[in-house]
């Protein structure tokens, strides 16, 4: 009896998954469609699901450089577009958007501009993290809360526009080197990223490490020199002699190089070779040792 009992319980419980299962499926009714081989159409309604991010998946990694959202698709799940649409460029969000998931556009390398939709509310803990091309986003003025590390190593991220409802900043432009102009409309103080002293914030002409309500800041990025080892080669053209952090530097690219050795094919040969492991986003314990290499080509 007790055996009997514990089937019907594992039937019951089997049952109630899959009706939840075709419940969730009917509710998020989407489609994907490829109009060209760079181009991906997602339409229907519901939330666009995004990856377990756990596993690394290259195969799941796209060439797509467009993605569109269609009008009815109302969310964005976690990870929605997270790591496999590296080259994609422009993504078109519809008004019927009214949330973002966590880390949705992480790793969209080369995505150049956005504008989220005033459905959203929020803009979710690393939602655009290691968009390194970011240079424009605009932000309704429904988005109350911006989450840690939303814009975290947005390196081309030049100006952020901050809305009136906002009452949540937790800390979201950390490593944005060339961020040079925070506009604050909302009625709370905001606190600005140093990028680790490389950079001074200016409020009214004044250095700031936050920024008033209804007031504008400024930054400015330090100035280093720069020294060149040409390693037995030749100085061709004017090289710069320092570097401003933020600011992009372009250098010559048409260095000779001397050669300094001739290197036999199938001999073994013996480097140095040092190695710095990285300790909490610092350069920290370095290691120094020998390597043995066979030339092969």
């Amino acid at each position: 009896m007790r055996v009997k009992t514990l089937l019907l319980l594992v039937l019951i419980s089997a049952c109630f998954t899959l009706a939840n299962t075709t419940d969730a499926e009917e509710k998020s009714n989407i489609t994907y469609t490829y109009p060209t081989k760079d181009t991906l159409v997602i339409a229907g309604e519901g939330i666009i699901p995004g990856p377990d991010l756990e596993y690394y998946d290259e195969e799941a990694i796209t060439d797509i450089k467009k993605i569109v959202v269609k009008e009815g698709v109302t969310g964005l799940g976690d990870n929605c577009f997270a790591r496999n649409y590296p080259k994609v460029v422009s993504i078109e969000l519809p008004s019927t958007i009214q949330s973002i998931g966590k880390r949705a556009f992480m790793e969209c390398y080369r995505l150049k501009q956005i504008s989220l939709p005033s459905g959203i509310s929020e803009i979710p803990e690393e939602c655009f993290k290691d968009c390194c091309d970011l240079k424009e986003i605009t932000i309704p003025n429904t988005v109350m809360t911006i989450g840690k590390d939303a814009f975290l190593e947005c390196e081309s991220l030049i100006e952020l526009v901050i809305p009136e409802k906002l009452s949540v900043w937790d800390n979201p432009i950390e490593k944005c080197p060339r961020l040079k102009k925070v506009v604050n409309q909302s009625s709370m103080e905001l606190e600005l990223d140093h990028c680790k002293g490389n950079k001074n914030w200016y409020v009214n002409k004044k250095k700031a490490k936050k920024v008033a309500a209804g007031a504008t800041a400024l930054s400015k990025g330090k100035k280093f020199k720069i020294s060149y080892d040409l390693l037995g080669g030749k100085k061709s053209g004017k090289l710069p002699s320092s570097y401003t952090y933020g600011n992009p530097i372009k250098l010559p690219t048409n260095a000779k190089k001397k050669k300094i050795c001739n290197l036999k094919r199938n001999k073994r040969y013996y480097v140095q070779v040092a190695y710095v492991e990285p300790e909490d986003d610092e350069w920290g314990t370095a290691w120094v040792g020998k390597r043995s290499v066979v030339i092969k080509k």
